[in-house]
């Protein structure tokens, strides 16, 4: 090997590694970062501190996957007395007989949930 070759091949190696040694510096100071946060000890949110939240669901002509989105929406695990759910139905098929059947069964179960019908969209 030459020695301007062996000159060339240890300038790119120092350029190589001036580029990647900030890379690896940031991800270290990240991790030392993550671990000290970790140490924290964080008291839980009481639920009464929780916001309320609303879900809507629109739905357009759903008719083959209305129910199981009903159902997942009002099975979150959230607290039930801030949580509201709206189905927004513009169907034009069947599906806003489904949807009337699933809203009625989790409003009897003491779920918050409305089921709101436009004919004309």
């Amino acid at each position: 090997m030459t020695e301007s070759l062996a000159v060339l091949v240890l300038i790119l190696t120092a350029l190589v590694f001036a580029v990647l040694i900030p890379f690896a510096s940031h991800r270290s100071f990240l991790l030392l970062q993550a671990r000290r946060r970790r140490s924290e000890i964080r008291e839980p949110v009481r639920e009464c501190e929780l916001p309320v939240v609303t879900v809507q669901l629109p739905m357009y002509n759903e008719r083959t996957v209305a129910a199981r989105v009903v159902d997942a929406a009002c099975r979150l695990d959230y607290p039930s007395d801030r949580l509201e759910i709206q189905v927004l139905d513009d169907s034009t098929d069947g599906t806003s007989f489904i949807v009337e059947q699933r809203v009625a069964f989790w409003r009897a179960r003491g779920v918050e949930i409305h089921h709101v019908r436009r004919d004309d969209r």
